[in-house]
């Protein structure tokens, strides 16, 4: 398969020197781009005995956004956000959600201010997640998500959604983001123990 990625890439590479740049073309060398990155990723995934699907949630005080990957951690869909009341409704959506995608792994969106530190917000985030991990029979990690509503605000502009429809889609998109994140591992895993 490396072969074949390595072949597109430098046929497109003579495509583009020779100006004869295609929509086609940047597909390719799109799909190539993505095909190497994930060998890494999956391999590093498999060492970490990390296993899909993996939900992902961005926890708000009103919403908390919903991602899911796919088995083989390659896809991630962005899934109808829960509404947040008390910490029983949300352990009853969190196990039916595990349950639905068959979930092997949770992963929870994790506060940090700009500079690293924790503030109250990291500290309810780490309180939820060991809660969880007492409470549930999958693994549960900690991600880094500074910055993910802004960006996921961002790119639901750049695809056209109109400013109600963001509001809708903004948590997931921010979960799914984090999910992104935390599959492609450019930072130290967090498991949460089990006290």
């Amino acid at each position: 398969m490396i072969q074949v990625v390595v072949f597109a890439c430098k046929l497109t590479l003579r495509q583009f020197q020779s100006q004869n740049l295609t929509v086609k073309t940047l597909y390719w060398l799109q799909i190539s781009a993505t095909v190497m990155l994930l060998q890494p990723t999956w391999k590093m995934n498999q060492e970490a005995n990390v296993s899909g699907p993996i939900l992902c949630l961005d926890l708000g005080r009103k919403r908390v956004g919903v991602a899911i990957s796919d088995p083989t951690l390659i896809a991630i869909t962005a899934v109808k956000r829960l509404l947040r009341s008390n910490w029983k409704q949300l352990l009853r959506d969190i196990k039916e959600l595990i349950q639905t995608f068959d979930a092997q792994t949770v992963v929870i969106g994790f506060p940090q201010r700009l500079d690293g530190s924790e503030g109250s917000a990291a500290a309810e985030a780490r309180d939820l997640a060991e809660k969880l991990a007492r409470s549930i029979d999958v693994p549960v990690f900690l991600q880094d998500e500074r910055l993910t509503s802004a960006a996921a605000e961002e790119r639901l502009k750049g695809q056209g959604y109109a400013r109600d429809e963001i509001v809708a889609r903004v948590d997931s998109e921010a979960a799914a983001i984090i999910l992104n994140d935390f599959i492609s591992g450019g930072q130290q895993r967090r498991p949460v123990s089990r006290p």
